[in-house]
């Protein structure tokens, strides 16, 4: 939502980066669509620069400070990262090898995996309320 937000504002605005990047989201998903041999993970090419602008509106719309935005999108890295390890451990889970005895291990892979992104996505976002307004975390909550 944030991503297509972007996309829109960029162009209302004529911000550059936000005109290459909804070039590049729509050049990828014409590509996509058009290759007659296309897989559903060609649409990763299209989702990057969409979570590049979803990431650059939300630190316009909570007015992150502009020395501040390599932390949001370093977490949509590790996010994505996260989200990729997850995945991979689901479709292993979902189709076994043959002989295959580790579907603990896959378990426990996955939901580790995405309990490790909810722990560092809360501590990004305290952390941040702490860098731009330090006051909110020595106060009691009212």
């Amino acid at each position: 939502m944030f991503g297509i937000w972007g996309l829109v504002w960029g162009w209302i605005k004529r911000e550059t980066t936000e005109i290459f990047l909804s070039r590049w989201f729509f050049a990828a998903m014409v590509f996509a669509f058009i290759y007659p041999g296309h897989q559903v993970t060609d649409l990763v090419w299209a989702t990057l620069p969409l979570w590049v602008l979803a990431v650059r509106q939300f630190c316009r719309v909570f007015k992150i400070p502009e020395e501040a935005w390599v932390i949001p999108l370093g977490e949509g890295l590790l996010a994505f990262i996260l989200l990729a390890f997850a995945w991979m451990s689901f479709i292993a889970e979902v189709n076994p090898n043959p002989g295959d005895s580790s579907s603990q291990l896959r378990i426990v892979t996955l939901i580790g995996s995405l309990v490790l992104l909810l722990l560092v996505t809360l501590l990004v976002a305290w952390a941040g309320r702490c860098a731009w307004q330090p006051w909110a975390c020595c106060t009691a909550s009212q």
